[in-house]
């Protein structure tokens, strides 16, 4: 999961290394966790969504650009609670390893 702080660029490149070093994929997975009324929000709910998921993309995109060509990179933003994404995510996709 890539939270998007400070401390992303780190966690990705310890991410990256491990995924060279095995010929393996690093998944970007970032939560969008919507949990207030929509009147707190002052615009719809699937609005907010959509330029939360729009701007995270953009931001995990331009992380990516650390891996270079040599380690595959999929971006996964999911809605929800954190911990039940992370879980819910490598369970799926039969990940062997979470690095957070």
């Amino acid at each position: 999961m890539i939270s998007l702080t400070e401390g992303s660029r780190e966690t990705l490149s310890f991410a990256l290394a491990l995924a060279k070093e095995y010929g393996a994929e690093v998944v970007l997975l970032h939560v969008l966790k919507l949990d207030m009324p929509e009147e707190e929000l002052g615009m719809p709910r699937e609005r907010m969504l959509t330029l939360l998921r729009r701007d995270a993309e953009m931001e995990l995109h331009q992380l990516v650009q650390l891996a270079g060509p040599q380690v595959p990179v999929r971006i996964v933003i999911s809605e929800g609670n954190p911990i039940n994404a992370i879980a819910q995510t490598a369970k799926s996709l039969a990940s062997d390893l979470v690095v957070t």
